[in-house]
């Protein structure tokens, strides 16, 4: 007579010993999602999951969590932040490594000891133009201004040091060099022959912005783009350049 009695195991989960019996086979899940895990989800859309935060069992087999940071591992893009999904297992080492060495290219650490989980990094500062471009690539939110005068967004890819010298922050930036570019150039015709001298003690009448407003002065000392040889040159060209003024101001 054969006693062996062949048990079908569901998927993630393992026989609980301490409380099952011979009448009554119970099941725990193999592996229970806790703070600093790293885990997994399967489907159409596989993502490995910085576990922040274990939350509850689901009916049958899984858990919820809240993911501190989620990398989609069909686009290696990562997201930091609260979301809650369900996962069935923990992430393979391979995984965990994939989730780890993007959390260090974006300048963060993954402590599981470390309350907080992931911190970021103290950044090196670069120390040269050229180290500046090859750790930072660009991006689609800087712009520059192409031959037309026009405004583009940069393609994400390596920053040359030499071709994107050009480049500005954000279309905001990139829209208020260019207004800057035409404002120097109707200074120049506006004063003529006439250069402000900031080591001598003589006055010179100025627009710049304080507390996001436009601001008249006379100054000696205060060296300001928009300097002019008399206050009537200065108030003419307020008048006529106000716009342009006011796209520039980010750069005044």
């Amino acid at each position: 007579m054969n006693n062996e009695i062949k048990i079908n195991v569901p998927e993630g989960m393992e026989i609980d010993k301490e409380n099952s019996t011979f009448e009554c086979i119970k099941f725990k899940p193999k592996w229970i999602p806790r703070k600093g895990d790293i885990a997994t989800t399967r489907g159409p859309f596989p993502q490995v999951i910085l576990v922040k935060d274990y939350i509850k069992p689901a009916e049958y087999i899984g858990f919820k969590v809240i993911g501190l940071a989620v990398l989609s591992t069909s686009s290696s893009s990562l997201s930091l932040g609260e979301k809650a999904l369900w996962v069935k297992q923990e992430a393979s080492d391979l995984e965990k490594k994939m989730l780890i060495d993007k959390l260090d290219e974006l300048g963060y650490t993954y402590n599981p000891n470390d309350t907080r989980i992931i911190y970021e990094k103290e950044k090196k500062l670069p120390k040269t133009w050229e180290e500046f471009c090859i750790k930072n690539p660009t991006t689609q939110r800087e712009y520059f201004i192409k031959t037309d005068s026009t405004l583009s967004p940069t393609n994400p890819s390596y920053r040359d040091s030499i071709i994107d010298a050009n480049v500005l922050p954000s279309r905001e930036y990139a829209k208020a060099m260019l207004a800057l570019c035409k404002l120097i150039q109707l200074r120049d015709c506006y004063n003529g022959d006439w250069k402000p001298d900031w080591s001598q003690l003589d006055w010179k009448y100025v627009l710049y912005f304080y507390q996001d407003r436009i601001v008249d002065q006379t100054t000696c000392y205060g060296n300001t783009v928009l300097s002019f040889k008399t206050a009537d040159l200065r108030d003419t060209f307020y008048k006529n350049f106000k716009d342009l003024i006011e796209e520039a101001k980010l750069l005044l």
